[in-house]
């Protein structure tokens, strides 16, 4: 029982490293009684926990392209955004490599989760991409008089899997997308 419990750890533990993980790191919480109040802040932080070198592209190391899903009943869609690839670079992300970013909540949605691309070569040949867990608008704390009850009504489009990214090119997340 004990050898079959460390195989299956064992298994898992390989698994887990095919590819680089996004994880909330902090959540720093709207304090209405601080002496002075801060806008609530998502800060992720974006690890590459494999053997393998991937890259990542933005304006900077610090401002990687993303994009932000919102969950609508019971399926994730994709905010539209316009995102400007003049000036990005391809940065590596060299294995144990770690860093922190922060993102904007869209105040409008009720939940959000963050959409990171990783590119398996500097070709940019081949995109996976890592999505952070799903975060609630109620985790930046009591934002009651600061934004009222915001919902949505925009039309999202669902987000395209990683194997229609990689049949559409390399430059695919890049790219400006309408607004609708």
């Amino acid at each position: 029982m004990k050898t079959l419990l460390i195989l299956i750890l064992a298994a898992t533990a390989v698994w887990a490293e095919d590819k680089p993980i996004v994880d909330v790191y902090l959540i720093r919480k709207f304090d209405r009684n601080a002496t002075a109040p801060e806008t609530p802040e998502v800060i992720l932080e974006v690890a590459n926990t494999t053997k393998d070198t991937f890259y990542v592209s933005g304006a900077t190391i610090t401002n990687l392209v993303h994009h932000v899903e919102a969950l609508r009943g019971d399926k994730w869609l994709r905010i539209p955004s316009f995102i400007c690839g003049t000036g990005s670079s391809l940065y590596p992300l060299r294995p144990g490599a770690k860093m922190l970013l922060t993102v904007d909540f869209p105040w409008e949605e009720r939940q959000v989760r963050y959409r990171f691309f990783f590119w398996t070569s500097e070709k940019q040949d081949n995109v996976i991409s890592v999505r952070s867990r799903e975060i609630d608008r109620k985790e930046l704390g009591d934002l009651t008089g600061t934004i009222g009850e915001l919902d949505s009504s925009k039309k999202l489009d669902p987000p395209e899997t990683d194997e229609e990214l990689n049949t559409r090119g390399k430059d695919v997340p890049v790219l400006p997308v309408p607004f609708k």
